[in-house]
């Protein structure tokens, strides 16, 4: 099966960042990119056979910068007709089987930042593969992907989002940053019923956070060079700050919901709002998917 990156692309300026952030991830994982673009059904007086040319003549122009950009690629287009874009998209990447759905942000978001718009929060809510987020303005930029993190707290979405996080670090032959945020400390709250005094339950939480680095380390495979880094904080504030350090930030969606598909967390919810990097966010059952290849 050929490594695919499907990215949903319209000539609009937040597609151009998607086609961007496609380009770096396809060239680094010896992909090709796959342009999709849902196109409205009404045929304006057009019979079958004419629908088809317009269609054809359409596609051809939209994507001729989008090749001209993507040069040494291999390029697929896949037009879509269809009333619905986010279940147009979600079929074809069941048909298609990319290994990533790279989107943009929302036309409100400002530079830099991210803001998912309601094709990303719908292909989120139940994506077949990871689905990744350029930040506003990422097409004006020249990536790298020298830095990849992946947040981990200790639960299952983020040993998922390890595990999908640690097979693209060695693809791509670079090191791997395991982040945790350890939250402020609520002693009022759960301190009072705790043999601890408010200095030792400080340390009782940070030691906390070093057994989740600890056992992140672990799980990291062999041949993936990794780094432990503890932030203190609010999580979903702290990571958003913090990937600005960062060339790709993974993280795993929330532990119920779909088998298949992504729900959000509110930490991933909040990052896709206000996060400075690239956003790469892992349905369970996806993370495999990543390992595949």
């Amino acid at each position: 099966m050929r490594r695919r990156v499907l990215v949903g692309y319209d000539g609009s300026p937040r597609s151009e960042d998607a086609l961007n952030l496609a380009r770096t991830l396809a060239s680094a994982l010896d992909a090709s990119v796959m342009l999709t673009t849902v196109v409205d059904p009404a045929r304006h007086g057009l019979d079958r056979d004419g629908f088809d040319r317009a269609l054809e003549r359409f596609s051809a122009e939209l994507y001729a910068p989008a090749r001209a950009r993507l040069d040494r690629l291999e390029v697929l287009e896949r037009p879509l007709v269809a009333a619905s874009r986010s279940q147009a998209i979600h079929e074809l990447a069941e048909w298609e089987q990319p290994m990533l759905i790279a989107i943009g942000s929302s036309r409100l978001a400002p530079a830099g930042s991210l803001i998912a718009g309601a094709l990303g929060l719908s292909l989120l809510s139940g994506a077949p593969c990871p689905v990744v987020v350029a930040p506003g303005g990422y097409a004006e930029s020249e990536p790298q992907l020298e830095r990849v993190a992946v947040a981990v707290d200790g639960d299952a979405e983020g040993w998922r989002a390890l595990s999908g996080a640690a097979s693209l670090a060695r693809r791509i032959g670079r090191p791997l940053d395991l982040v945790t945020v350890r939250p402020p400390d609520h002693y009022l709250l759960g301190g009072l019923l705790s043999p601890y005094d408010r200095n030792e339950y400080r340390k009782f939480h940070r030691r906390e956070a070093e057994q989740v680095l600890t056992e992140a380390e672990r799980r990291v495979p062999d041949g993936v060079e990794s780094k432990r880094v503890l932030l203190e904080g609010d999580p979903a504030d702290t990571l958003a700050e913090a990937s600005g350090e960062f060339d790709l930030l993974v993280v795993g969606s929330r532990g119920h919901g779909p088998v298949t598909g992504v729900m959000l967390g509110s930490v991933s919810a909040k990052l896709m709002i206000s996060a400075r990097a690239p956003v790469m966010v892992l349905a369970r059952g996806v993370g495999h998917r990543l390992a595949d290849w």
